[in-house]
């Protein structure tokens, strides 16, 4: 899950992930995660979720830790 436009949502929401990468340029994203999860994930199976969600809860907990 990551933020983007309304504009962007609406006209790429019924196309696949592959698809939807070819469309953005890199450094054109809407959001930081939206470009992690487009060039950093060749394909979204269930094994490379669980890798980004775990890469994410860790992203969390380092600057939770570094702001206390």
């Amino acid at each position: 899950l990551c933020l983007v436009s309304h504009s962007k949502n609406s006209s790429m929401s019924n196309h696949t992930p592959a698809a939807k990468r070819d469309y953005y340029k890199p450094g054109k994203e809407d959001s930081l995660k939206q470009g992690l999860m487009m060039w950093e994930t060749a394909e979204w199976t269930a094994d490379s979720i669980k890798a980004h969600h775990q890469a994410m809860l860790n992203i969390l907990r380092e600057d939770l830790q570094k702001n206390v």
